[in-house]
């Protein structure tokens, strides 16, 4: 049976050619890495719906939210960014107008 047959492509997703096949082989990994990473995620959310009652689950929203808020107004974090734009920002020219 040829892979690149109607028949071939029941068994195979893809047909590359001999020469192609580390990179096909590198592309497939790397994508079966994401996925992989992907469900994991999506297992884990699943588990602690299934563990936690609805009202732990929003206790433990309404601390996460408070922490979040204080963080994001706090002077660290601000006085930080203000550097961080200082040191990154570059002059911009585009309201000059060119005569």
């Amino acid at each position: 049976m040829l892979c690149d047959s109607a028949e071939g492509r029941l068994i195979c997703d893809e047909v590359v050619a001999s020469s192609e096949m580390e990179a096909a082989i590198e592309a497939r990994g790397r994508e079966f890495d994401r996925l992989r990473r992907r469900r994991r995620h999506q297992q884990r959310r699943a588990f602690r719906v299934s563990v936690e009652s609805l009202d732990l689950f929003r206790r433990y929203m309404a601390v996460y939210a408070r922490e979040q808020a204080y963080c994001h107004f706090s002077p660290a974090l601000i006085a930080n960014l203000e550097r961080g734009i200082r040191i990154t920002r570059k002059p911009s020219t585009s309201f000059i107008k060119e005569s």
